[in-house]
């Protein structure tokens, strides 16, 4: 099984190493040309949003099976998100796009913040023709980044925690812990699609310490029986994990009256039509704690901001960020909008023009208050090639109990969210289901708890 794991293991690098490398040569000549270079860029551009930010959140997610008043398999999960942003928007072009958009490490503004420029006269000290005068890369889409810090601790237990460790059933999970650091690259594009990627750094083992958090929380918290099975804990091992993630843009549709305007039910309360929208998303974990690929898709119906840089879609919940980036497009089927003085304009132009208002333009790049209130619904299915927490140490394979893979995996989230000014909130219950490789099904329901506000460490 080991050496399944581990040829599987070098094969997914191997793979991610060459789609990488075609994201980086596809991209625009000013980026990196090679993994290592884009790794070089990656680091100069954090340290560019992270020494220069727009805007600074924070974000704390719970989970627990507590919720439904069980205490087994995946028991408790925490991951606290320090998060920094640029209001800086860049553009890029989509037909030269690879896996994700180029880096940014110039220390000017973006391109999609510039004014017009002269066409089709270079000459030093000629004066601008405005007849021709054109806006730089005004067809093409414009992204924002940043970047989070993230410190995170995942528990788990067998189905029976009064169980000693020889009185564990064969098949049952193991008992382990997963302590990781990470740090991940966000991107929001203006035509509303989603990119997340980054490592993960930690341990699996007792340098986890999932039995002392358990304990505590048992003891202090909960007033629950101590656990009796950590005896048999998956051993310590080092372990790094790349994760990968795209959301594409929503399939939206806005509730209006037959002549097309947008329905203003609750709009003077909640800054924002109601609407119903549906986005696909695909994702890929690779690393010896979890090596997977899946695709799922989320759901939302409610009050909700769908423009530019409102979403944040991964494995967590729905994180909708309190930034005033302009009214919602009215949903009308010729896919343009109309201006102030009854002309059509493209939304494409009206999103870079609320891109500029939001990095400091007409706004100041100041945060404003809006009410978002919206019912979601995710469901997602991944294929595991291999799992640290059910197999062991892909690399120290002296753990005392492991269990066979369950390559399947499928669940699906139903919850609420809400969000005012610079505060959110969403609240959610998780169904998950595993399959081993005879086809045996394991269950598991728990709960989700995210709050996220803005700070200044």
């Amino acid at each position: 099984m080991k050496n399944r794991a581990w040829r599987a293991f070098v094969s997914c690098l191997a793979l991610s190493i060459v789609s990488l490398q075609a994201a980086a040569q596809e991209a625009p000549a000013a980026s990196p040309q090679s993994v290592t270079g884009h790794l070089s860029g990656f680091w100069d551009e954090f340290n560019q949003v992270w020494s220069h930010s727009d805007y600074e959140r924070f974000r704390l997610e719970y989970e627990n099976d507590a919720f439904f008043n069980t205490d087994r398999n995946y028991t408790d999960g925490v991951r606290m998100t320090l998060k920094r942003g640029s209001g800086k928007a860049t553009s890029y072009d989509p037909d030269k796009l690879g896996l994700i958009p180029p880096l940014n490490t110039e220390s000017e503004k973006g391109d999609c913040d510039a004014p017009e420029k002269p066409a089709g006269d270079d000459t030093p000290g000629a004066k601008p023709n405005p007849a021709k005068a054109t806006k730089a890369h005004e067809d093409l889409p414009c992204y924002r980044a940043a970047y989070s810090m993230v410190l995170g601790q995942n528990m788990y237990t067998a189905s029976d925690i009064h169980l000693k460790p020889d009185q564990i059933p064969a098949k049952d999970h193991p008992y382990g812990a997963w302590l990781y650091v990470g740090l991940h690259r966000e991107v929001y594009s203006s035509d509303e699609r989603y990119w997340q990627y980054g490592f993960d750094v930690g341990c699996i083992g007792p340098c986890a310490l999932g039995q002392p958090a358990q304990n505590f929380i048992h003891k202090y918290i909960t007033d629950s029986p101590s656990p009796q099975g950590w005896g048999s804990q998956i051993h310590n091992e080092l372990g790094v994990e790349f994760r990968y993630e795209h959301a594409w843009r929503a399939y939206r549709y806005v509730f209006g009256r037959r002549d097309g305007e947008a329905l203003r039910l609750g709009r003077s309360y909640a800054g924002a039509p109601l609407a119903f929208d549906v986005r696909p998303s695909v994702s890929f974990g690779l690393g010896n704690i979890q090596t997977y690929g899946g695709f799922g898709a989320t759901a939302r119906f409610g009050w909700f901001r769908s423009t530019y840089e409102t979403m944040r879609l991964d494995t967590h919940p729905i994180e909708s960020l309190a930034r005033n980036d302009g009214e919602v497009p009215d949903g009308n089927a010729s896919g343009d909008d109309e201006n102030a003085d009854g002309r059509k304009v493209s939304r494409l132009a009206a999103s870079r023009k609320e891109t500029g208002r939001a990095a400091g333009g007409d706004s100041g790049g100041s945060w404003v208050s809006k009410t978002e209130l919206f019912g979601f619904t995710r469901v997602n299915a991944n294929l595991v090639a291999y799992n640290a927490m059910l197999q062991g140490g892909l690399f120290n394979t002296s753990s005392p109990k492991t269990v066979g893979a369950r390559p399947y995996i499928a669940e699906y989230e139903l919850g609420v969210a809400a969000a005012y000014g610079q505060f959110s909130m969403s609240v959610s219950t998780v169904t998950r289901h595993e399959w081993d490789t005879s086809g045996f099904r394991y269950g598991q329901h728990f709960g989700r708890i995210a709050v996220e506000f803005a700070t200044h460490f």
